[in-house]
């Protein structure tokens, strides 16, 4: 099964820690095929995430102390690894993405911004961070709304609702053939495109199982953030998939 990819797109992003704010940017690598890719770097020091709540310090022994002294780290081990892994946390990360928005209405596409506010708290004694929230924002119109969520779809979930059934999310999160799956799911890029077997996707919407949801996920399928957006996609429908 062959996937796209597209070039990379930048993020306007303020990284803000105990030591005070640094205005950066989030490089942005996109794929289908779950190999996307986030790198940020602050004054310096380069990291790399899959998502905005991983991101892992690139080449660690080549840093000075004094480079290195402002970040808070979570360090646990790689897996399946002797290799020390270095999470930057205890930070906050104020992040515009790029979105476009259907308006149904008009069939108008409308470029706008959607803002996360993202809290990593300190590490704690189970090997996570103590804390975790987000914050997701967007001016639509003239208006804004706002909605708090622990992932991208509890967040894009409620903006949904609030902004109307007029409007519609022109990514993958919005898209008639992504769904996410029944092991759970993380923080960002974790939805499955099904476009390759979109006959056997939509088929479940009729009467859905998840066992036959299952199948059709084992048949195969890509990986991809819920802000990208191809040319296969098309709006969702409501009581589709295994999202409803």
């Amino acid at each position: 099964m062959q996937f796209l990819f597209t070039i990379c797109f930048f993020m306007i992003t303020t990284y803000t820690d105990a030591v005070g704010s640094v205005a950066t940017q989030i490089q942005n690598f996109p794929s289908e095929d779950g190999n996307s890719y986030l790198l940020m770097e602050i004054e310096g020091v380069l990291f790399r995430g899959n998502s905005f709540d991983d991101f892992e310090v690139l080449d660690y022994d080549t840093y000075s102390t004094e480079q290195l002294e402002r970040f808070t780290f979570n360090k646990h081990l790689a897996y399946q690894s002797k290799a020390t892994i270095y999470d930057l946390c205890n930070c906050k990360l104020e992040v515009k993405i790029p979105i476009v928005i259907i308006k149904k209405s008009t069939q108008e596409e409308l470029e706008s911004v959607l803002n996360l506010s993202l809290e990593l708290g300190s590490p704690s004694a189970n090997g996570g961070i103590d804390h975790e929230s987000a914050i997701f924002s967007l001016h639509l119109e003239q208006e804004y709304f706002q909605q708090e969520g622990d992932v991208f779809e509890v967040g894009l979930d409620g903006l949904k609702k609030t902004i109307g059934a007029n409007y519609h999310f022109k990514n993958c999160y919005g898209c008639l053939y992504a769904d996410y799956s029944p092991y759970g799911l993380g923080f960002f890029n974790s939805l499955m495109c099904f476009k390759q077997q979109k006959e056997a996707y939509i088929a479940l919407s009729a009467n859905f199982s998840k066992s036959d949801y299952f199948k059709v996920i084992d048949k195969g399928f890509g990986l991809v953030q819920e802000t990208y957006a191809c040319p296969s996609f098309e709006i969702r429908l409501p009581k589709t998939g295994y999202r409803g």
